[in-house]
């Protein structure tokens, strides 16, 4: 086993090194209280982030830090390697890190922490293809948690990929990349027992279609050959610690899927 160590700067904890091309990011599971932050608040949310649909919201994501981590500790068993790992330790009553600037925080002294968060990301993704040794394929699983959508009971995982365009490298290399029978990475989650929704090309599911951080890194093709996909993890199985250990292993287990498409 790889052992992962962690290292935290202005409350964003990353893995100090990763061997994967495979990024972990988790950006709502945090309940620190950045020091002389004030908290967001509804009446100051800029109309024009409501007039592109950035939903203001200030609950943290349940368990999902704890998700990651387990992830993360699962794929270094499995893979006997390691992934990038990045993860806000504040708290979303502060800082929203999954929405454009403008419309993630409201005190100007967050701005350190919330850049922090961003910059990691980008500094594991300008090293991710050295360090992995890979010229193929690169993947960023950004990690939520959601309590659920109404008509959809009993979903576990709800994959987000902005309509598929955030994942336009791997479909260009694969189109049956999420459904091929064998690999696909939606049957491989179902075959170990995972019960799967994904909205596709055409959705009204734009909240958990893909947030900032899918679009930001994914749709936008600033990043080439990188591929994100957003999981939101229902409450069933996220809040039952049997359920909660087995869907971290069923993620985890997504390394083959990485491998497959990233040439390792």
């Amino acid at each position: 086993m790889a052992e992962i160590i962690y290292t935290t700067t202005n409350l964003v904890t990353t893995s100090v090194d990763c061997e994967l091309p495979l990024l972990l990011t988790c950006p709502h599971g945090g309940n620190s209280l950045p020091p002389d932050v004030d908290e967001r608040q509804d009446t100051k949310y800029p109309i024009e982030c409501k007039q592109e649909n950035w939903k203001f919201e200030k609950k943290s994501d349940l368990y999902s830090k704890s998700i990651v981590r387990g992830i993360a500790d699962k794929i270094s068993k499995l893979a006997k390697q390691k992934p990038c790992v990045v993860m806000a330790e504040f708290d979303r009553l502060f800082i929203d890190c999954n929405r454009p600037k403008p419309c993630a925080y409201d005190d100007s002294d967050a701005e350190i922490y919330y850049d922090t968060y961003f910059e990691k990301i980008g500094d594991f993704l300008q090293k991710m293809p050295e360090e992995s040794g890979t010229t193929g394929l690169l993947f960023m699983f950004d990690i939520h948690s959601t309590g659920g959508i109404e008509n959809k009971p009993g979903i576990d995982i709800f994959i987000g990929t902005d309509r598929t365009k955030s994942i336009q490298p791997l479909l260009a290399l694969d189109p049956q990349a999420l459904w091929n029978p064998q690999h696909g990475l939606i049957k491989l989650l179902t075959k170990n027992g995972c019960c799967v929704t994904w909205p596709g090309k055409e959705s009204d599911q734009e909240s958990w279609d893909g947030g900032y951080t899918v679009q930001q890194y994914g749709t936008s093709g600033d990043v080439p050959l990188l591929n994100v996909i957003q999981f939101e993890i229902g409450p069933e199985v996220r809040e039952d610690k049997y359920l909660r250990e087995l869907l971290e292993w069923n993620l985890a287990k997504l390394t083959e899927f990485v491998f497959r498409y990233s040439g390792l």
